[in-house]
């Protein structure tokens, strides 16, 4: 998501703002010509800046608008604009500095007060980012976009009233965004108003086709509809849009089993097994999940990590220190890594009765469907997530390897943040590009680095992007596998189909051990090459990359062609490329 201060600051770019600061303002009378040339340079510097963020080039877009600052201190604009270079480069603490400053001048500047927010959530200091949303809403009431960010921020805190409100207003403020019938929709979801839900998805898909977040948590509305066919849709088009969504391909294997269509299903899961991708810049596209981690094992009663799970979160961080390292050094790497972590027990979704109110949560029968909707929801424990973006720039053998602690220091410390008592799941995904590119390995939070709309696939959970937005809460794709791993555990003894979706699904939930038991009955049963694909991937996850090896060159004994092996074992074998 490009920041929203790019979308606001061009509108400030119009002849009328130009036409402003080359004139004395009544408020400034001892303005001088010089001040006026100034400031008109510092907003070109911030036209300059602001297409260096589009283009995803943080730390020269900081460049233009820190010359704006210079130029044109005084104004908030120049400051809120550096501020948000510097927190997409991964610099939030300066980047505060910069909101702190643009506060200091203009005082009820809602959209400084908004970053302001996005940067204590970044944080991990939710309380803190009420409390500024609630400063910027204070000062624009009417911006749909704070509604939004507001209501995510009620929601993580399991405030689902006042979430609900904030997203119907900002759906009644802007009726064309698809982001924020999405959010609706999802919090509607979530409660177990699917025919809200739907209509809202619906809404949602009809203004941004190609929305894959809305697509395929619409057809998981759909099957708790038991609107299969609508459900088998909905997935197949987001299957579509991004081929290398694993929980996608998952969720339409598992329609395409209850339809009684094996072959296809099985053809939905094939390409879920990949480790690596090669993209036509020549880059890598790696993505790999990781095994879930237990916070809860073994820790002390003052509250401390055992050292069964500080193992546990070490190991996590070291097996993505090796596959860093076998990226070679004199390339650019952009690195995403996603932190889910829960509870053991999950919300249960139940469908309210018609009887108990209609479809927008208004009185029934009984009374209060959707308050009684929100005390079950809110009684839940809720997931949440952790998302960093890393940069690594083209270096010396040391100077990378030093990137990469760095990289794995900031990582470690995020996990370290995860409460105590939840199940943890990580996943990575790495896009490279030949020769230089911005950013100086420095931890960054948001979009941007090189696209990855061209590149073939990779074995991925979902990591495919957020389509719209940065406070998108709904149902974690984490939940999306769990919700449909009872209907695959159904005559799977013998359904080598079921089998490879189960294993699947416990690949991408981060649990190996039961995939690999999946894996090798349906080998059993003769699917081999997809079962030794499965186990390949199990294995990864496992940290065994001997076997994984092994596994690939069973695939290729009996099917010399297959390109999921050969890619796989490709990466298997590549070295590290950095010194030690």
């Amino acid at each position: 998501m490009r920041i929203l201060a790019a979308i606001i600051f061009l509108a400030c770019l119009s002849g009328q703002v130009f036409a402003a600061v080359s004139q004395p303002r009544r408020d400034e009378p001892y303005r001088t010509v010089w001040d006026r040339i100034m400031a008109a340079q510092s907003y070109r510097n911030m036209a300059k800046g602001l297409v260096l963020m589009e283009m995803g080039r943080y730390g020269d877009a900081a460049s233009e608008f820190g010359r704006s600052v210079t130029e044109n201190a005084n104004d908030p604009w120049p400051h809120i604009m550096l501020g948000s270079a510097l927190y997409w480069a991964g610099q939030v603490d300066q980047a505060v500095t910069e909101y702190n400053e643009a506060l200091r001048i203009d005082p009820q500047n809602a959209h400084a007060w908004q970053l302001m927010g996005i940067a204590s959530a970044w944080k991990g200091d939710q309380q803190g980012a009420l409390s500024n949303f609630i400063k910027a809403e204070q000062f624009a009431p009417d911006r749909p976009d704070v509604q939004m960010n507001l209501g995510s921020i009620y929601q993580s805190l399991g405030q689902l009233d006042k979430a609900l409100s904030c997203y119907r207003r900002a759906v009644d403020l802007d009726e064309r965004s698809p982001l924020y019938r999405f959010q609706l929709g999802m919090l509607y979801s979530s409660l177990g108003r699917d025919e809200a839900a739907a209509e809202s998805l619906e809404k949602a898909v009809s203004l941004y086709p190609s929305y894959q977040d809305a697509i395929l948590e619409l057809g998981a509305v759909y099957e708790r509809m038991d609107k299969i066919k609508n459900a088998h849709k909905s997935y197949k088009k987001a299957v579509s849009l991004k081929p290398m969504d694993s929980v996608a391909r998952l969720r339409l294997a598992a329609v395409l089993i209850k339809e009684g269509k094996p072959a296809e299903a099985r053809e939905a899961l094939e390409r879920a097994f990949n480790l690596v991708p090669v993209d036509k810049s020549e880059g890598l596209a790696l993505s790999v999940s990781y095994a879930g981690v237990s916070s809860s094992s073994g820790a002390g009663q003052d509250g401390e990590q055992s050292d069964k799970e500080k193992n546990a979160v070490k190991n996590t961080v070291d097996k993505l220190k090796k596959n860093l390292e076998r990226l070679s050094p004199e390339e650019t790497a952009n690195i995403t890594v996603e932190v889910i972590y829960m509870p053991k027990e999950q919300p249960k979704l139940e469908q309210v009765p018609a009887d108990e109110g209609g479809a927008l949560g208004g009185p029934g029968k009984k009374g209060g469907a959707l308050a009684s909707a929100f005390k079950k929801a809110a009684a839940q424990p809720q997931a949440m997530g952790i998302k960093r973006e890393f940069s690594l720039q083209p270096a010396s053998p040391g100077e990378r390897r030093r990137q990469i602690e760095a990289v794995a220091k900031e990582l470690g410390n995020a996990l370290d943040s995860v409460p105590q008592d939840s199940q943890l799941h990580m996943a990575l995904s790495v896009e490279t590009s030949k020769g230089g590119g911005e950013g100086r390995g420095q931890p960054r939070e948001g979009g941007g680095g090189p696209s990855s709309s061209n590149a073939k696939v990779a074995y991925n959970p979902r990591l495919v992007g957020n389509d719209l937005g940065l406070w998108v809460k709904g149902m974690s794709w984490l939940e999306l596998v769990k919700e449909v791993l009872p209907s695959l555990n159904e005559n799977a003894a013998d359904n080598p189909e079921r089998l490879l979706a189960q294993g699947l699904a416990h690949v991408i939930l981060g649990e190996p051990e039961q995939a690999g038991q999946c894996f090798e009955r349906a080998a059993a049963l003769g699917d081999k090459s997809s079962a030794y694909l499965g186990l390949a991937v199990s294995s990864v996850v496992l940290g065994d990359e001997s076997a994984a090896v092994k596994y690939c060159e069973k695939v290729l004994e009996t099917d010399p062609g297959n390109e999921i092996a050969k890619t796989n074992l490709k990466w298997l074998k590549t070295p590290s490329s950095v010194s030690k």
